[in-house]
């Protein structure tokens, strides 16, 4: 499938904007199709099924870049439904953080809540949280219910 990413700029700030086809109910950001159900909640592994049932997988967001124009569209699209913690494709295998691409993540980066990756023994996943005392940040948990899941195609 072919995307076309466009810039669009509005009241002065840069914002990603594709111009994708995406499967129904998926939103495009950065040149990925996204899927954010409202329902839940929903266990790591049940949000991956949930995920591979629509065709994609959870999200892998490798760059703070990614991230944070991921989160600006999530603010706007979903708004107060954003706000809350969901599921991402980061898990912890062998004592190594990595996405489930195989792709390693970056455990010394500052998209991580202080004091993150724990090295809890049962801290295996990887939810991004939103809040107002570190903005939207990866955090390590169990793997239980939790409200909501990102998917990406």
């Amino acid at each position: 499938m072919k995307r076309f990413c466009a810039l669009l700029v509005v009241l002065g700030a840069a914002l990603p904007l594709v111009l994708a086809r995406c499967p129904d109910s998926f939103f495009g950001v950065g040149g990925s199709c996204y899927y954010f159900p409202t329902s839940g909640p929903w266990l790591w592994n049940e949000a991956r099924e949930e995920c591979k049932k629509l065709g994609a997988d959870l999200a892998i967001l490798n760059t703070p870049q990614e991230l944070g124009d991921l989160s600006s569209v999530l603010h706007r699209q979903f708004k107060d439904a954003a706000d809350g913690p969901f599921y991402v494709g980061g898990h912890k295998n062998n004592g190594i953080w990595s996405w489930i691409n195989g792709d390693r993540i970056n455990i010394n980066s500052n998209v991580w809540v202080p004091d993150e990756p724990s090295d809890r023994p049962t801290d295996n996943y990887v939810l991004l949280l939103s809040g107002n005392d570190h903005g939207r940040r990866y955090f390590a948990t169990t793997g239980g219910h939790v409200g909501r899941f990102l998917c990406e195609t």
